[in-house]
């Protein structure tokens, strides 16, 4: 997923929905790629809005699946819509 594709899931996504946008070691593999630093400070800067929720779950080999889900709040504000 691109950052642009993001932006894209964000003005669309349910409550609740959720996607697995990384798999491995987000903090050792964000600096050999770019397009994914950017897509990880995206949906970071979603998060702190409060507009997405990060999780993740621990491979069996010892790498990570990194998942962003839609927020279920009452509430959008205007700028989800132009994010």
């Amino acid at each position: 997923m691109t950052e642009s594709e993001f932006r894209q899931w964000l003005k669309t996504a349910k409550p609740r929905e959720r996607f697995a946008y990384h798999e491995g070691h987000l903090r050792v593999d964000r600096k050999r790629s770019a397009e994914l630093d950017a897509l990880a400070d995206r949906i970071y800067m979603a998060a702190k809005k409060r507009w997405v929720l990060l999780t993740q779950e621990r491979n069996d080999d010892g790498t990570f699946l990194y998942f962003v889900t839609r927020a279920s709040y009452h509430f959008i504000t205007p700028a989800v819509k132009a994010a």
